[in-house]
C-alpha cells in the first residue's frame, strides 16, 4: 500500500502555481489576519496556560518623618487568569475521478497514477483552499464559538463574544447605550453608538490615548458610519492607516476594525440575533491562545493506493481568554 505524504504551507496561489491563474475563486467575505486585529497572541500553549493579572497599589505614599520602618500596603496583587486552548481539526477526502471531465483532469498525473493528486499543482490549490477554510473558521470560532451550543460549527470553544456577554452579566464589562435589535439600524445610528461606548466606557478606558483603542465593529455599524461621514462630507479625512497597511475609518481617533464574517455568519447560523455588535477595546486586553501561530497555515496532504482516495488534514488549537474588564465596553 503506497503512502505519500506531502506538507504545504500556505504562501498564497499566485504566479507560482500556473493552474491558479486558470481558475475562477469564488469570491467570499473577506477575514483578517489574526496578528493584524492587534490581539494578545500567546503561543506553545499545549492546553492552558496561567497568566497573572498584576495590580500596582495607590495610595501608598504617607509621610515621613525620623528614622525607622513603618510600612504601609503591599507590594503588589497577583490574580490567576488561566487560558484553555482546544483542540481543532479539519479532516477531508476525495477521489481524484471527482476531477474527471472536468478541464482540471489535465493536471491529474498519467496513467496508473493519475488518481494520486499530491505533487501536482491541483494538490497546491486544493490545499491553498483548504487553508482560507481554517483561517475562516479560526476567526469565526474566535469570535462567536459557544461550548454550549448544539451546533458542531460553534461547539469547539467559548469565543470572544461568548466571554463578553458573560462579563456584562457579571458586571465585568461595561454595557453602553440601549440595545440595538434586531432590525436594520436607522440612518445615523452608527455614531450614537460609538458615542455611546467613547464616552460611556470606564474612567480607565477613557484616560487611555485614542491610539491605544479599536472598535471591532460589524459591517452594518461600519457601514452606517461610513454613509454618515459621506452625507457630511467628511469621508476622506476619517481614514487612518494601520501599522500592517489596512486603510480603516475612525471615530474620534480611535480605529473601525469591520468584521463583516462576524455579520454573515449572525445573519447564516444565529436567526440575525444581535447582528449589531461593537467592541469597543485596548486590543492586548483581549487574549488569543494558541499552539502555534502558524498551525492553521499548514496542511497536509497524502494519497492512499489501495483506496484510491487522497486525503487532507489540518490541525490546531485555539483558546480566547479576557483581560481587564475595565478596558472594554460593549454595545448590542
Amino acid at each position: 500500500m503506497a503512502f505519500i505524504e506531502t506538507e504545504i504551507t500556505f504562501k498564497g496561489i499566485g504566479d507560482e502555481n500556473p493552474l491558479s491563474s486558470d481558475l475562477i475563486f469564488k469570491p467570499l467575505i473577506q477575514v483578517p489576519e489574526v496578528s493584524s486585529l492587534g490581539f494578545d497572541i500567546r503561543t506553545d500553549i499545549v492546553t492552558y496556560k496561567d497568566m497573572y493579572k498584576a495590580i500596582s497599589q495607590r495610595k501608598v505614599t504617607r509621610a515621613k518623618s525620623g528614622c525607622g520602618w513603618n510600612p504601609y500596603g503591599k507590594l503588589a496583587d497577583l490574580i490567576d487568569e488561566r487560558i484553555e486552548v482546544k483542540k481543532m481539526g479539519i479532516e477531508m477526502e476525495q477521489c481524484a475521478e471527482d476531477f474527471d471531465g472536468l478541464i482540471l483532469q489535465m493536471a491529474k498525473k498519467l496513467g496508473v497514477e493519475r488518481a494520486d493528486l499530491t505533487g501536482t499543482q491541483l494538490a497546491t490549490v486544493l490545499s491553498a483552499l483548504a487553508q482560507e477554510s481554517a483561517k475562516a473558521d479560526m476567526l469565526r470560532i474566535m469570535f462567536l464559538g459557544d461550548e454550549a451550543s448544539l451546533s458542531d460549527d460553534y461547539n469547539q470553544t467559548d469565543g470572544i463574544w461568548k466571554k463578553l456577554f458573560e462579563g456584562v452579566a457579571d458586571g465585568n464589562v461595561t454595557k453602553a447605550g440601549a440595545a440595538l435589535g434586531n432590525d436594520a439600524l436607522p440612518a445615523g445610528a452608527a455614531e450614537g453608538i460609538l458615542d455611546d461606548l467613547y464616552y460611556g466606557a470606564s474612567m480607565e478606558m477613557q484616560d487611555l490615548d485614542d491610539s491605544e483603542k479599536r472598535f471591532y465593529v460589524t459591517r452594518s455599524i461600519y457601514n452606517n458610519w461610513k454613509k454618515t461621514l459621506t452625507k457630511n462630507k467628511q469621508l476622506e479625512s476619517s481614514w487612518t492607516a494601520l501599522q500592517n497597511g489596512v486603510n480603516t475609518l475612525t471615530y474620534l481617533g480611535v480605529p473601525l476594525i469591520p468584521l463583516g464574517f462576524v455579520d454573515a455568519a449572525i445573519r447564516q447560523d444565529f436567526a440575525g440575533a444581535n447582528p449589531h455588535r461593537a467592541l469597543y477595546a485596548k486590543p492586548e486586553n483581549v487574549v488569543i491562545g494558541m499552539d502555534q501561530e502558524s498551525d492553521y497555515q499548514t496542511v497536509k496532504f497524502w494519497y492512499q493506493e489501495k483506496e484510491e482516495m487522497n486525503y487532507m488534514r489540518l490541525k490546531y488549537k485555539l483558546g480566547t481568554g479576557l483581560g481587564w474588564g475595565e478596558y472594554l465596553a460593549v454595545s448590542y
